[in-house]
């Protein structure tokens, strides 16, 4: 599965996405895509200039998001089964 997600974080944002992109989230406006390990989306808001913030359940998927955008400052808080609801 990371091997599937680190081929599309080139990909971008599709022509309809970005148009969406562009019609209703202002460049300066903060992101928190949740599950957004697989950084194909986050990496294209972070091109757009946005401050973005990702969170995933899977610390593989969380470490490529760090590998493919870079992190000044995180904190990380791992979840286990039985506090998840």
């Amino acid at each position: 599965m990371l091997r599937f997600y680190s081929q599309r974080i080139s990909e971008g944002f599709q022509e309809q996405e970005r148009e969406l992109a562009d019609r209703y989230v202002s460049p300066e406006d903060s992101l928190l895509p949740v599950g957004g390990g697989g950084v194909r989306d986050a990496a294209a808001w972070a091109q757009r200039g946005n401050p973005i913030t990702v969170t995933d359940l899977s610390e593989p998927m969380v470490q490529l998001a760090r590998n493919h955008l870079g992190v000044r400052k995180h904190i990380t808080r791992r979840l286990s089964g039985e506090n998840r609801r």
